[in-house]
């Protein structure tokens, strides 16, 4: 069993309400990580302070390049269990015409850097290889998340992998163009998991509510497979660690069986 989770864990950028801010909320973050016992980890908006509080979880290896030069510049790391797997090749590529530099797809109305980071794993018992790959799409430009989609399935198809998850947050629902271009490939864990569990949506609000019960939450993260895997559950991590949500999103977690 892999337990794999895609989670935005909203940027250190100062906001308003103090007590919103990366320094009171990192603890209750941790203590859920550390808690789903999760194999594989997907992050998204993890800026250069952040990166280095995960270093904290001694039990994971940290892969990923930051996107921009800004001064909250934000990674998309991949976090997995050094126990149970080593890597065999990482890398990450920018979401625009010139996915090898650093860039934005200006040409696509992208309002920020994008980029996808990749990691080739293999199962230290096994021997099974899987290619895992996170990403975070614009959060305004709906050209740049078709793009982007097009982007990162051309990246699949001139892989020779098989068993391949792909996860992020991709600023849509599955209503955008983006979500059918990649379902062209792969399969949505919480369309086709036997057993899915919690909210059906992920993103909570910017305002950090105190409580979720009765609001609808946008489906905007995602995970998907390609390949032999069998998919028991998935679970949106409705927990609170305090009195307050730890990001304005919520974890998607997903148990697989590699066949």
């Amino acid at each position: 069993m892999i337990t794999v989770a895609t989670y935005n864990i909203k940027n250190a950028c100062p906001v308003a309400v103090a007590e919103h801010n990366w320094v009171h909320r990192k603890e209750s973050m941790m203590q859920l990580i550390r808690s789903r016992n999760w194999d594989i980890v997907g992050l998204q908006e993890v800026t250069e302070e952040q990166w280095q509080d995960f270093a904290d979880l001694e039990e994971f290896e940290r892969l990923g390049t930051v996107r921009d030069t800004e001064e909250y510049g934000e990674y998309n790391p991949i976090l997995f269990r050094k126990v149970k797997y080593r890597c065999l090749e990482s890398h990450t590529f920018w979401l625009s015409p010139t996915p090898q530099m650093m860039s934005k797809a200006d040409c696509w109305n992208a309002a920020c850097f994008r980029i996808a980071t990749w990691a080739l794993l293999e199962d230290k018992q096994s021997g099974k290889e899987i290619l895992v790959i996170n990403t975070h799409f614009d959060h305004v430009s709906p050209l740049a998340r078709e793009e982007s989609a097009k982007q990162v399935l051309d990246f699949v198809k001139s892989q020779s992998y098989q068993e391949i998850i792909l996860m992020g947050d991709l600023n849509a629902t599955p209503a955008e163009a983006c979500y059918p271009i990649l379902c062209q490939h792969f399969r949505d864990v919480s369309v086709v998991a036997e057993h899915c569990w919690g909210p059906e949506g992920s993103f909570i609000d910017e305002d950090f509510p105190e409580d979720i019960e009765g609001k609808q939450l946008e489906k905007i993260d995602y995970i998907f497979v390609s390949g032999q895997f069998a998919i028991p559950n998935t679970e949106i991590v409705a927990e609170k660690r305090g009195p307050f949500y730890p990001s304005d999103h919520l974890p998607l977690e997903c148990h697989l069986i590699q066949l």
